[in-house]
């Protein structure tokens, strides 16, 4: 592959010249991730673009790559999903995994199983360093901390959502810096935006009925295919069309109809009163480090009483959110 120009929503144009990013970039590993939604089963009720894992796997790269992370790092990052199953956290529906890590539990396999390990060792990369996820400090940080992984996928999906505008992306990434090995603001005011920037995300996009609803409906279809024989753990490293594809032609007509429900004319709210599905919801908060003039690092909330106030706040509304009901029955002909 020759030089690729990428024009990134979120990040701008920026050249890519390294030849074993390239290589990687054209694997089927990678490529598979072009045709798995990062909301799941959202695009199948509400059509138009939607941000695929490739997307974000690029973006967390040159995330890293803006922040003067090593290629060694930019290739973990570019890696970091492939192991990501259709439809994204769907899966962990399935196997009510709370945690949503089903796909780092079998990272390491789907890896060694690729090409990738041919390409990064034709380069002189060590496999090994780049499976050791703990090892890259700018693409992973416990939460509440930011990290690459977390900020491209908070700008990426509000900007998806069309809850942020560019150029408050552009102002937020212009305060990142990056001291003592992880990623940090040089400005309060940066932390605060990003604070509830990933409040909404929470809220009106991971907490969202419709796409809650959507994903339920699914992760129950698959569910019931899965313990009927109809399909495999190995159909869940699928991309989303071809487990959907399994998914007909099993011929079962009740996951038909099930899969019908899946249309545009879906509609669902938040009802803690009355519910059809309660999705247990993983909730997250970030409080940001902020850079001193003096090179100290503090948390939003240890520097704010309101950011600490507001914190402490937000897990209680949370709770209130993942009781979900259809209100639209509208089935495509």
């Amino acid at each position: 592959m020759a030089n690729w120009i990428v024009e990134d929503q979120i990040y701008g144009e920026i050249e890519i010249i390294e030849p074993v990013l390239l290589d990687l970039l054209s694997t089927e590993a990678l490529q598979r991730l072009r045709n798995i939604h990062q909301a799941g089963a959202l695009y199948l009720v509400r059509p138009g673009k939607h941000t695929s894992r490739y997307e974000h796997s690029v973006g967390v790269m040159l995330l890293v790559r803006r922040l003067g992370g090593s290629v060694e790092e930019q290739i973990a990052a570019l890696i970091h999903d492939v192991s990501h199953t259709a439809f994204s956290h769907v899966i962990d529906r399935v196997f009510e995994n709370s945690a949503e890590d089903y796909h780092e539990h079998h990272f390491a396999q789907l890896v060694q199983q690729s090409a990738i390990p041919a390409i990064v060792e034709r380069y002189g990369f060590s496999l090994t360093r780049l499976l050791d996820t703990e090892r890259w400090s700018l693409l992973e940080q416990p939460l509440p901390d930011l990290c690459a992984d977390r900020l491209d996928y908070t700008l990426r999906d509000l900007s998806q959502a069309g809850l942020v505008e560019r150029e408050e992306i552009a102002q937020f990434l212009a305060a990142l810096s990056v001291s003592q090995g992880r990623i940090v603001l040089t400005d309060m005011q940066a932390g605060t935006w990003f604070i509830k920037a990933y409040t909404r995300l929470l809220f009106e996009v991971f907490a969202n009925p419709l796409t809650l609803y959507a994903n339920e409906l699914l992760a129950q279809i698959i569910s019931s295919a899965y313990r009927r024989g109809i399909l495999s753990e190995r159909d869940f490293f699928l991309d989303d069309e071809q487990l959907l594809s399994r998914l007909r032609r099993g011929g079962d007509p009740e996951i038909v109809a099930s899969l019908a429900v899946l249309n545009p004319e879906l509609r669902a709210v938040n009802d803690p009163d009355n519910f059809e599905f309660h999705v247990p919801l993983k909730f997250r908060s970030v409080d940001p480090l902020i850079l001193s003039e003096h090179g100290g690092l503090q948390h939003c909330s240890e520097l704010s009483s309101s950011v600490k106030e507001s914190l402490g706040k937000l897990k209680q509304q949370f709770q209130r959110a993942g009781f979900v009901r259809r209100v639209n029955t509208a089935v495509s002909k």
